[in-house]
């Protein structure tokens, strides 16, 4: 009996340090998981973070006008918000077909003081581009103009109101009906450190004549700080193209090329 007892403590000390050894080595194993899983986490965050601030100053550019590089982490540029056909023309005022559900207007985002009009009369063969500055933008329910008879509105949108459009300034004289609208909102993307060691990709709403700009609002990010190349914008010429790319915290790199 003793010798029983004797053997089941050997099997009980030799147990105890096998699952002291198993448990060390479990734990080891999940952290090397857990790190591994981390860092994945890490590339995942970096890599999408460098993807969208590529594919959103990819777009601007691509859609939007006057850009300039100010210097190699910044660009700015007037932001593309719709486009439309002005229905009616006044000295200081267009009258555009309803954004909500018309095929003649093309404005996810509404205009707003101090943003850019570019007007275009057909008329005229390569007419050159008009620009003024919006004084104020808002819905106008006015049924007898811009009608369903003329063509400018469908049934269902008889009694949709317009969008109303002032500007600051007179439009020509020899603007008609059926002028092709653009409609721009000038700014600045910019990379810069948002606190807590962050770098983020912002937007910074700029006044078009005076050059004053508001507050950064970041739109991607993280990236790697400015000395690290976390995000860069440059011109090339030959052929004319603007070259983007960002680098994500953890992230291999994104980058984009815009022919202009």
């Amino acid at each position: 009996m003793p010798l029983k007892r004797g053997h089941t403590l050997v099997e009980a000390l030799c147990a105890l340090s096998l699952g002291t050894v198993l448990a060390a080595a479990c734990g080891l194993a999940l952290g090397a998981a857990r790190a591994a899983l981390e860092r994945a986490e890490a590339r995942d965050i970096g890599g999408r973070a460098e993807r969208e601030a590529v594919a959103i100053v990819r777009r601007a550019l691509a859609t939007g006008a006057a850009a300039i590089a100010r210097g190699d982490t910044a660009v700015e540029l007037d932001l593309l918000l719709g486009v439309s056909v002005a229905c009616a023309v006044g000295p200081r005022e267009l009258l555009l077909p309803s954004p909500q559900g018309s095929a003649l207007t093309a404005l996810p985002t509404a205009p707003t003081t101090d943003d850019l009009v570019a007007i275009r009369g057909w008329a005229t063969p390569h007419a050159d581009w008009q620009y003024a500055l919006v004084d104020s933008a808002g819905p106008r329910a006015d049924p007898s103009r811009c009608t369903q008879a003329d063509g400018w509105r469908a049934a269902a949108e008889a009694h949709t109101p317009l969008l109303r459009v002032v500007l600051t300034d007179s439009l020509p004289a020899d603007l008609e009906e059926a002028a092709e609208v653009r409609l721009y909102r000038r700014g600045r993307f910019v990379l810069y450190h948002a606190g807590r060691g962050d770098w983020m990709l912002g937007w910074r709403r700029c006044h078009p004549w005076t050059a004053a700009c508001g507050p950064l609002q970041p739109v991607a990010g993280p990236l790697r700080a400015a000395g690290a190349h976390g995000f860069r914008v440059w011109w090339a010429d030959l052929p004319a193209r603007w070259e983007l790319r960002a680098l994500g915290v953890g992230g291999r790199g994104a980058s984009a090329t815009v022919p202009q």
